[in-house]
């Protein structure tokens, strides 16, 4: 699954036209005479190295080049991991899900806008993800604390914040 979004995203990247310089997908798609190119117009532009001295100028470029790479190529692995937990988080919701259903509590698990669990419903109760007692939610689908104090409403399987802003959704 992961693979597929990957690769779907790269593949709207590439067909856009809109490939960044030095960015993993760059790397990917130029080549070699390119990538020197440009990093020939860095050594020469940046780091003051000149075509007469031909030995320090391809010593900056393979350094710089290295570096750049070296640097492209962990974002791609953030990018992954990042892709990874998502992952993860979303079959942990699915299976957290599941095993309510399958034990018979009617409890109604709520998710944060990023999919983690934001706490959760049952009996007309309202509970922090970690168990704990939060409050209650009336007749009406207003959100109260344990203080008694308004603290958001319910719309169909939305949840929101005292003052409107979207804070979840049920599934």
């Amino acid at each position: 699954m992961k693979s597929r979004i990957l690769l779907i995203s790269l593949s709207i990247v590439f067909l856009s036209g809109c490939v960044r310089e030095e960015s993993p997908l760059w790397y990917m798609t130029s080549d070699d005479s390119e990538i020197n190119q440009h990093f020939k117009s860095i050594c020469i532009d940046e780091y003051g190295h000149s075509s007469d001295s031909p030995s320090g100028l391809n010593r900056c470029i393979k350094a710089a080049r290295k570096l750049s790479a070296s640097e492209a190529n962990s974002r791609l692995y953030q990018v992954g991991e990042q892709m990874q937990q998502m992952d993860m988080q979303r079959i942990q919701n699915h299976n957290t899900a599941v095993n309510n259903i399958k034990s018979g509590q009617q409890r109604l698990n709520v998710y944060n806008p990023s999919g983690q669990l934001g706490g959760y419903s049952q009996n007309g109760n309202w509970y922090n993800s970690d168990g704990t007692y939060a409050g209650f939610i009336n007749k009406n689908n207003n959100i109260y604390g344990v203080d008694g104090q308004y603290i958001g409403f319910r719309k169909n399987n939305n949840y929101y914040n005292a003052d409107g802003t979207y804070a979840g959704q049920s599934r």
